[in-house]
């Protein structure tokens, strides 16, 4: 299914809203499941309530968010001629972020109980939103790009999967104590503590997120600049896709 860059952006600013619209109202749902079942009477209870319904509710809100983006990300990518995993890597980002979409609005002892002591910048979910603009502004790229427009997506390309990376590391403790439970916890530790030294290296989120800022801000003016008459030699080896051939539409 062909998804042109207005039915995706406004696709995604649809879900986004709906995701921003459920996060301000959740703390007032609590409220009122709080009075209606009268745990405001009893001595802790009202807690226990908050707490239950974030720790159960905000994961599943935040990942029907993360599901959404699938199917319409991956269609536009194709749309556009480049491989339709570069759309898969946006709603991968958006899951790289899911501590701050489970605690942002939710009582304090939501983030205490998974072990997040503080809301971080989400640095993954921004990178998703510029991401996003991105694909929404870039033509579709019916004949081979030119070879200015090549370099700058192929260090766009490079931007998103440095900005993956440190995605899915945030998010690999939790899915191995899904999975392995505490054995091996020693490894994690200090995968995650290299991890926290790699991002004061590159002063992450803000350097790399204004890099790729800038670099989407670049190709997407190339990209709208009136053709030359294309590459010379080597046609053949434009627009190729990272992940191998392009998947048909």
């Amino acid at each position: 299914m062909d998804v042109t860059g207005f039915q995706f952006g406004r696709g995604f600013l649809v879900r986004l809203g709906i995701f921003v619209l459920i996060t301000l109202a959740f703390p007032f749902f609590v409220a009122s499941v709080i009075e209606l079942s009268g745990a405001r009477n009893v001595g802790g209870a009202s807690g226990a309530v908050a707490l239950v319904l974030g720790a159960y509710l905000k994961p599943l809100i935040y990942l029907l968010f993360v599901c959404s983006m699938f199917r319409i990300s991956r269609n536009r990518a194709r749309s556009m001629g480049i491989s339709g995993w570069i759309g898969i890597c946006i709603p991968l980002l958006i899951l790289g972020d899911i501590s701050f979409g489970m605690t942002f609005g939710s009582f304090w002892a939501v983030g205490f109980s998974l072990g997040v002591m503080s809301v971080s910048v989400p640095g993954s979910l921004l990178a998703a939103l510029i991401a996003c603009a991105t694909l929404s502004f870039l033509p579709e790229f019916e004949e081979p790009m030119e070879a200015r427009t090549e370099n700058l997506y192929v260090l766009w390309k490079g931007f998103l999967f440095v900005l993956l990376g440190f995605a899915l590391v945030s998010i690999l403790p939790s899915l191995w104590l899904l999975v392995f439970g505490l054995s091996g916890r020693g490894v994690i530790s200090l995968l995650m503590k290299a991890v926290m030294y790699l991002k004061m290296v590159v002063l992450y989120p803000f350097l790399p997120l204004i890099g790729f800022a800038i670099v989407s801000a670049l190709l997407v003016r190339e990209s709208k600049r009136p053709r030359t008459g294309g590459t010379i030699g080597r046609p053949e080896t434009i627009n190729r896709p990272m992940f191998g051939k392009h998947a048909p539409k």
